[in-house]
């Protein structure tokens, strides 16, 4: 978003991501890096070998902090050095974590959306007031308004009004499998998203019931360690599924590496089973498809999702479900 506010401005910055940004990926590019001929360069950084403890930007940006490849307290830790190098840092004021470690950090600019309206929810936009003006943005989710505040208030630094920074996300193509719609046929839409940890997976099950009367979640999650790690919070995160809501596990995805595989999605789905009826864990995809395929009454599902991290190959997963609820619904 930062990136997509700087090149709307005229300043042809740089960037490199993590994931593909479908935009650049559009213009038959690789999609998660890009040379601009400005002085600016963007990127994401990760938290999850510590690496970014290294960086020393002219702005470090800190969204949010939630236990995921690490405990919350190293997490802190790490965010801080991070940002204890940077010469100024935007900071997201609504993130209790995010504001605790942000008092000793030097040049601080804070971000919140709290003082907006939101006017309109869909899977495909967002439609909020703030100040008395009207803004979309392309994504669903309250997580996204945030989002959209902290690339703002960064390009803000550059001189570019907050107002017209948001106005530049209207034509935001979003990210490579992140809530990317695949399709849509009769009433039913089929998304992709890379939601993993909990604090992710919260915010798709948010905005899933914002937008549906019911739907189908498929997650993978995405390494034996942290599955591990975060199986407690992952139990209550999805308990806030709705009765009506179908949910399935797959295996977890092995991502490489020396690993203890001393855990199975299906502990995961035999705890959640004692606070909701409609959970359901699948060794293969196969077996998933044959599943959903085989649901009485699927029309009445408006939104089958799938979410996991690292494996790319869960957007293949999603299209093929997709044309095969084509060819039974015609």
């Amino acid at each position: 978003m930062i990136w997509h506010i700087l090149n709307k401005a005229g300043l042809d910055p740089s960037v490199i991501n993590g994931a593909y940004i479908n935009s650049i990926k559009d213009d038959k590019l690789i999609g998660n890096a890009y040379l601009g001929n400005g002085d600016i360069l963007v990127i994401e950084a990760d938290e999850s070998d510590a690496s970014i403890t290294k960086y020393k930007p002219y702005i470090g940006v800190l969204l949010n902090i939630s236990k995921d490849h690490k405990d919350v307290a190293e997490l802190k830790k790490i965010f801080s050095e991070f940002l204890k190098n940077s010469n100024i840092t935007v900071v997201n004021r609504d993130d209790e974590n995010a504001y605790e470690i942000s008092f000793e950090f030097k040049n601080k600019i804070y971000f919140s959306s709290k003082n907006i309206r939101i006017k309109e929810k869909l899977i495909e936009k967002t439609v909020f007031e703030f100040e008395n003006e009207i803004y979309e943005i392309p994504l669903a989710g309250k997580h996204n308004i945030e989002n959209a505040f902290a690339a703002a208030k960064t390009a803000e630094i550059f001189g570019i009004n907050l107002k017209d920074g948001l106005r530049f996300l209207s034509d935001f193509k979003g990210i490579y499998r992140r809530m990317n719609i695949i399709g849509k046929y009769l009433n039913i839409k089929v998304i992709d998203d890379y939601a993993h940890n909990p604090a992710k997976i919260m915010a798709l099950i948010k905005t899933l019931i914002e937008n549906s009367k019911k739907f189908i979640l498929i997650y993978q999650p995405h390494g034996f360690y942290p599955t591990k790690l975060l199986k407690n919070e992952l139990i209550e995160t999805f308990k806030n599924i709705r009765d009506d809501d179908i949910l399935i596990f797959s295996e977890i995805y092995y991502a490489g590496g020396s690993v203890n595989k001393d855990i199975s999605s299906k502990e995961l789905v035999d705890e959640i089973k004692k606070y909701r009826k409609k959970v359901f864990y699948f060794e293969n995809r196969n077996e998933i498809i044959n599943y959903i395929l085989e649901i009485k009454n699927i029309s009445d599902y408006d939104i089958i999702a799938i979410s996991g991290a690292r494996d790319n190959t869960l957007n293949n997963f999603a299209k093929e479900i997709y044309t095969k609820l084509k060819n039974i619904l015609r």
